[in-house]
């Protein structure tokens, strides 16, 4: 056999018989090393046969090796070391596994390869991990863990175990454990519990033990056994779990069960309000009661009085307890048979499980004590004579008193009759900064670190009290501390007496009450704020019970405190919120602490009000909610001035009714349901006729009285949907929704027209008015709440300018019309800037004479393009617009001066007469405007008449009287055109200071073909005859019109058949003729 074939023959031998998987690579110059070999073991382990692994590369069993790491391990090889590494392969199956592998070159007949032998540590790497993770998991958790070996030697101790000891790991594993927890501890308490537990028991035990780095603390302590490979007992595992909490918990109720058998103290626990509900047996001896007798009564029964207000010192307990868990004192006491004592009080809070928070005194009578105290101080004197008269006991006697006062917790000291120190405790020599009672021997307070001021009030007291012989206690007075820091003390001092009782000096003791003092402040700082609060603020306990209110609480509310004390705050609830209301209130006060809003609440008379309210929860140290704070005030005055004021914003204030904005805003709403449910509405547009005669005739408060009336009469015509407004003056608004047809709206319409023509009552005159209807129909007449407004208020002026006292629905005309009236406005406004406007004449003729007597003043517009536009064309919208007011008086100046040229060019008879417009008239400053115009022209009153009509006259009876009479004063002459035609009756005429009457052309027309009208023009002359007045004809045209009316004894006549208004040049010719001209001509 070959050496190759035994090499061979050994390696398959050993193949066969491996439990590792080998690997023979052989290195390739172009890649990784090729598997040219393997044991069976390692086929079976990667889940491949011979012929599938052989001629691969090792990549193919390691696909994560990068050419980087094949490299340097290669190299490493080559230089002939030996190569041991941690590889992951994968299965056939797509698995894996771990696997230690160990690798080296081998020679083999000549040839280099390399023996690569794997094994398996996949369990052993899971093993690792859940170790590591058991570690983790060790050093994470608060309990205090460690491993102790069977010889008691520290094998391993977790984070929190080396925490509590206040050790690092190197003081603590590898020593003994009666090393670091102490022989004694060893002994009694881990050796025998150990040993129990190594007998194959786990233990558990509890102790109080001392920790160097937590201090002491109750432990509950578990071992369980350690178990070697052969589950041989190796040591044991100590678990400890810090039970301090519990331990206290179990032992505060062990110690509840137990006061009544096991206390020698008196016991008794009252609730937060002061009822007693336990006493124990000393408790009742000590204050003379049956058992049980106490039970329920207030705690106030059992206090002697006292000097301070018993809330004062409950206010100091509370804030005690607050601060730091209890209070301790002195206080007196009273027995059943009234007798008083002294007893020590430590008082806390406790949770009891029926009651909640309670209150726990413990007392101790100390009225012995008290007295020992008062022998003692007299012994204390007999003491200091015995000792000059015993030198020899003198120091043994002084360190003994100086012993007693050390251990008190007072600040003591003596002074003789000068006020000069003679002694004190270690306490009062180190807060003056002295160090020992030897420095302070010697010393007066002027030596002291207190103030000048302080030093010499304490000499004082002391020298009164020796003067005086009277001990003075509870001086409650401030000095300065060693290092200047202020404290507030109380004192007590009392004279010192040598054995024949005279008095050598005083004894005084202080007591630190600063912090008391500040206390008692911040609680006087606070009861003040809570007392003087504008806001109402009320305290309730956990249970949801009031324990507090302040004055403001009863002032919103109407209960005093002691109506709500001790009730729920259900007692002020409105029922105007829900239960999901306060339900959603305490689930914010549960999770957030805090609570803020509005809320209706009711007083005690019923009234109901609204506040705005924050409620917060105070919780103790544990978190739990002992206390709610609700801090409120009324905002109901306020919520109403703000509702007011928006109803204002939105309302009419003289009807109530909604105004132009909120009109305006439902008409959009309108319009919009109207465009979704496909239905018309209509907007009417209503304006009172004559409104400016009845405010002028009667007053402003008529007239308001007649707007509310309106108002209301238009609320009743309509259905309840809708809405009416009074949208600006005299003008009102009405929404009709969901109309039908236009049958349905002029129903509504006439019915308006006839309720507002009803005569109304004011003041007991009957006021009659009546309304002019536009209606606009959507969405006929519009898609806006603009546009149908607008040809709503278009309709109405079409009624205005026709019949007055009606409705009209909008047509598309008037929109033209109302163009066309604008166009012409516009105009109107250009010419009066461009002089268009000029005065045309007609001259008037004397029927005695023949010769022209005056002239009329006639306007006209001539515009740049020649064509004249006549009054009947723009008159009425000069009227409506104001614009006649600036055109009367042009044409006025104009024609005065045109006179004073007649006149000047000898025509001196001639008048000339002008048409006032009912506006003109109307105007405050026209008097002014006649004054001034005749100023300028220069020319007389009475030259000038002015023309006014019936109508215009009767718009403003008294203003037109008025007006009219200081007129005359002036010497101005007044005619009344166009008569017949209004409405003047006889006695009105008879008022007013006219001087002429112009019958109107249309009785003159017809005058000789209708009788009615000769019967008329006849009753006119006869009655301005009667009247004294001179009668003018207009409109004559014809001889027989001429005739009739010369006849008939009419004064003038104008028209036509003399002239047609004519320019003033041409006048001149007509004026020159009528002077050669006869009666008959």
């Amino acid at each position: 056999m070959s050496g190759y074939e035994e090499i061979e023959a050994r390696y398959k031998a050993l193949f066969q018989q491996s439990r590792d998987y080998i690997l023979i690579l052989e290195p390739s110059p172009h890649g990784p090393p090729v598997i040219v070999d393997a044991s069976d073991s390692a086929f079976a382990a990667h889940g491949y046969t011979r012929d599938e692994l052989i001629g691969k590369p090792i990549t193919f069993l390691d696909p994560g090796l990068s050419a980087s790491e094949l490299s340097d391990r290669m190299a490493l090889l080559d230089a002939g070391g030996v190569l041991t590494f941690e590889v992951q392969h994968e299965r056939k199956d797509g698995s894996s596994f771990f696997a230690e592998v160990r690798i080296q070159q081998v020679e083999i007949g000549g040839r280099t390869f390399l023996h690569s032998i794997e094994r398996d540590v996949t369990e052993k790497k899971k093993r690792a991990e859940e170790l590591r993770q058991y570690e983790q998991i060790v050093s994470s958790t608060t309990d205090l863990m460690a491993l102790v070996s069977d010889k008691y030697i520290y094998l391993g101790v977790n984070g929190a175990y080396l925490r509590a000891l206040g050790k690092t790991r190197e003081e603590v594993v590898g020593r003994s454990v009666a090393e670091v927890a102490g022989e004694r501890t060893f002994i009694e308490s881990v050796k025998p519990n150990a040993e129990r537990c190594m007998a194959g028991r786990v233990v558990n035990y509890s102790l109080w033990y001392e920790f160097p780095n937590i201090g002491h603390r109750y432990m509950d302590i578990y071992y369980y056994p350690y178990l070697g490979e052969n589950r041989q007992v190796k040591g044991f595992v100590m678990s400890t779990r810090d039970e301090t909490k519990r331990k206290l918990a179990e032992e505060a109720l062990r110690l509840q069960g137990q006061i009544t058998t096991n206390m020698a103290e008196g016991v008794n626990i009252v609730n937060l309000d002061g009822t007693i509900f336990y006493t124990n047996p000393k408790f009742d001896q000590m204050f003379g009661y049956a058992p049980g007798e106490l039970l329920g009564k207030h705690v106030s029964v059992l206090n002697a009085p006292a000097d301070k207000d018993p809330d004062e010192i409950a206010r100091e307990i509370f804030a005690a307890i607050s601060e730091h868990g209890e209070w301790k004192g002195e206080v007196k006491n009273k027995r059943k048979d009234g007798t008083e004592f002294w007893c020590s009080y430590t008082i806390s809070t406790f949770f009891h499980h029926e009651h909640g928070k309670v209150l726990v005194t413990v007392q101790n009578d100390i009225t012995e004590s008290k007295r020992i105290q008062d022998a003692l101080r007299q012994a204390h004197s007999s003491l200091e004579q015995r000792v000059k008269e015993r030198t020899g006991e003198l120091e043994e006697a002084s360190n003994k008193l100086q012993l007693v006062m050390n251990s008190l917790p007072e600040h003591i000291f003596w002074k003789d009759r000068n006020s000069v120190y003679m002694g004190c405790n270690d306490s009062f020599a180190q807060i003056t900064g002295f160090g020992t009672p030897e420095n302070i021997v010697g010393k007066t307070d002027l030596d002291m670190p207190w103030t000048r001021e302080e030093a010499l009030s304490f000499r004082e007291h002391d020298s009164r009290i020796m003067q005086t012989d009277t001990p003075q206690y509870g001086i409650v007075e401030p000095y300065h501390q060693a290092g200047g820091a202020l404290r507030w003390v109380l004192t007590n001092k009392v004279p010192l007496r040598d054995s024949s009782g005279m008095v050598t000096g005083i004894l005084g003791t202080i007591q630190d009450i600063s912090e008391r003092k500040e206390a008692e402040e911040r609680l006087k700082i606070a009861a003040t704020v809570f007392e003087s609060a504008m806001e109402g603020v009320m305290v309730t306990g956990a249970d949801r019970s009031i324990q507090y209110v302040n004055p403001s609480f009863t002032r919103i509310t109407g209960f005093s405190a002691e109506e709500a004390i001790g009730n729920t705050p259900k007692i002020l609830r409105s029922g105007r919120h829900s239960k999901a209301f306060y339900e959603a209130m305490w689930k914010d006060l549960v999770e957030n602490g805090k609570w803020q809003g509005e809320i209706w609440n009711r007083r005690k008379d019923g009234q109901p009000y609204l506040v705005r309210q924050n409620i917060t929860a105070r919780r103790d140290a544990e978190g739990v909610t002992t206390q709610y704070v609700s801090v409120f005030h009324d905002i109901t005055l306020l919520k109403q001035s703000e509702e007011e004021i928006k109803y204002q914003a939105y309302h009419d204030l003289l009807t109530g009714l909604p105004n132009r904005s909120l009109f305006n805003d439902r008409l959009k709403q309108s319009i919009a349901r109207a465009s979704r449910d496909r239905h018309r509405l209509a907007v009417l547009f209503i304006d009172i006729d004559n409104f400016k005669r009845v405010n002028d005739n009667f007053g402003h408060f008529v007239g308001d009285l007649l707007i509310q009336g309106v108002g209301m009469r238009l609320t009743a015509c309509v259905r309840e949907t809708d809405s009416v407004s009074r949208y600006a003056g005299d003008e009102f608004a009405i929404i009709m929704e969901n109309v039908k047809d236009d049958q349905s709206v002029s129903s509504v319409a006439t019915k308006i027209n006839e309720a507002l023509a009803e005569p109304y009552v004011f003041q007991g005159k009957n006021i009659e008015s009546t309304v002019s209807i536009g209606v606009a129909i959507y969405p006929a007449d519009g898609n806006t709440g603009e546009e149908l407004i607008k040809n709503a208020d278009l309709a109405m002026y079409h009624v205005k300018d026709q019949t007055k006292n009606s409705f009209s629905f909008f047509t598309q005309v008037m929109n033209e019309q109302a163009t066309r009236r604008y166009d012409l406005e516009s105009r109107m406004r250009e010419a009066l800037v461009n002089d268009e406007f000029v005065v045309y004449y007609q001259p008037k003729v004397s029927m005695a004479t023949g010769k022209i007597t005056s002239m009329e003043a006639l306007v006209r517009w001539n515009p740049p393009d020649g064509s004249m536009i006549f009054p009947d064309e723009f008159i009425p919208l000069a009227e409506s617009t104001g614009l006649i007011v600036p055109i009367g008086e042009r044409v006025l100046l104009g024609a005065c001066e045109q006179l004073k040229t007649w006149h000047d060019k000898g025509y001196t008879a001639l008048k000339v007469s002008v048409n006032i417009s009912p506006r003109q008239l109307e105007t405050p400053n026209f008097l002014s405007v006649v004054k001034t115009t005749l100023a300028v022209a220069d020319i007389n009153p009475s030259s000038l008449l002015l023309e006014v009509t019936e109508t215009g006259l009767m718009r403003d009876l008294d203003l037109a009287l008025a007006t009219l009479d200081e007129l005359k004063k002036l010497g101005v002459k007044i005619s009344m055109d166009d008569f017949g035609t209004g409405y003047s009756s006889l006695s009105h005429l008879r008022q007013f200071p006219i001087e002429e009457l112009k019958i109107d052309k249309q009785f003159i027309k017809n005058i000789s073909s209708n009788s009615d009208d000769t019967a008329i023009v006849t009753a006119i002359i006869s009655m301005a005859r009667s009247l004294n007045l001179r009668v003018v004809a207009e409109g004559v045209e014809t001889e027989v019109q001429r005739q009739f009316l010369r006849d008939a004894g009419c004064d003038e006549t104008q028209g036509y058949m003399y002239s047609r208004p004519i320019p003033a040049e041409e006048m001149e010719a007509l004026l020159e003729k009528s002077e050669n001209s006869n009666p008959e001509q």
